[in-house]
């Protein structure tokens, strides 16, 4: 059994498709976290049996309150496109601008997500489609907390998601799934700021988290923007 899956690394509002909200992202997450794949016709699409797919279930290991939230979910990712329900099976097609992420991992992030945020996935996804795209120029991987900020479509003012993505780092470096050499400068207003070069990212599985105010200029440089989403705009 194959237990890669193709996660999208790009924002879900880009190249045609409908943004959307933490939940339905979380859903959409779960639903692949438990699908299966034909390798031997290598198909399109992932599916998963409706009865291994309660509603009740979902509600639970994802922590939302009600089964109406999870129905109008899975609403939500049918209209647009991210699964298609026929009988007995939900299908979800693979989608373009992804990276391979484990079903494991999948699951580990995800029982994270329900504490710290959903983005946490689509943050992993992106950074490690960087890191390959990089890799297959030759060129290192240098972000920081606001780099991350652009590339999700977050102004760089917004103190709280900058913390969160502070939280995300932390939490990726100490469960080993990147290894980064930090950096350690000092920017323009005189305060301390950290830069990662990213030297591996994971699939498979000290918290200690620096809030400080990261505002180096370090902007994602042109490849990157028309490979993850042809535009950033």
């Amino acid at each position: 059994m194959n237990y890669n899956r193709k996660i999208p690394a790009t924002k879900s509002h880009e190249n045609g498709f409908k943004r959307l909200t933490n939940k339905q992202m979380s859903v959409y997450y779960w639903l692949i976290s438990r699908s299966y794949w034909n390798s031997l016709k290598k198909e399109n699409h992932y599916y998963i049996y409706s009865e291994d797919a309660k509603i009740s279930q979902i509600r639970k290991d994802l922590g939302i309150k009600s089964d109406k939230t999870v129905r109008s979910a899975l609403n939500t990712l049918e209209a647009y496109g991210y699964i298609c329900r026929i009988k007995e099976l939900i299908y979800i097609p693979h989608r373009e601008y992804y990276t391979y992420l484990n079903i494991r991992l999948i699951k580990f992030l995800l029982k994270w997500s329900v504490s710290i945020g959903s983005e946490l996935i689509l943050f992993y996804s992106m950074l490690k489609r960087v890191f390959e795209i990089n890799n297959k120029r030759d060129t290192k991987t240098i972000f920081n907390v606001p780099y991350m900020m652009k590339l999700l479509g977050y102004p760089k003012t917004d103190s709280a998601t900058h913390k969160k993505f502070q939280l995300y780092i932390a939490l990726m470096q100490h469960y080993n799934l990147i290894k980064t050499k930090n950096n350690y400068v000092i920017n323009s207003l005189g305060k301390k700021c950290t830069t990662y070069t990213l030297e591996s990212i994971e699939e498979d599985i000290t918290i200690e988290c620096e809030y400080t105010e990261d505002d180096l200029n370090i902007e994602p440089d042109e490849v990157i923007l028309k490979e993850l989403r042809k535009s950033l705009e």
